[in-house]
């Protein structure tokens, strides 16, 4: 159950999401996301902190994922690319690019 500002005790299957937010996403769920090997994805940097953009090379087996930044990153710090800009090769080619966080 779900504690909500505005009524306490609600269940799951009563919850959903913004029409807004599942135009932008093709998966909603409340489960996390996976991604394949290629996707560009931003990726939630502890040193920076700031999300960046990266691309995965690999997903383990315990489900985390290896990204072109970082390897072995559990994948609630692993999201959607959300930035609107377009990546050319040139930027795709870097290691990373910080992003503000949205």
């Amino acid at each position: 159950l779900y504690d909500l500002d505005c009524k306490p005790g609600v269940p799951p299957e009563k919850i959903r999401a913004l029409a807004a937010a599942a135009s932008r996403e093709s998966r909603v769920s409340f489960a996390p996301l996976e991604f394949a090997v290629g996707d560009i994805v931003e990726y939630f940097s502890v040193s920076q902190n700031d999300w960046i953009l990266a691309k995965v090379q690999s997903i383990n087996p315990s489900g985390t994922y290896n990204l072109d930044c970082k390897p072995d990153v559990p994948p609630e710090r692993v999201r959607a690319q959300r930035s609107e800009m377009p990546l050319s090769p040139v930027s795709l080619g870097r290691k990373s690019r910080s992003l503000r966080q949205a």
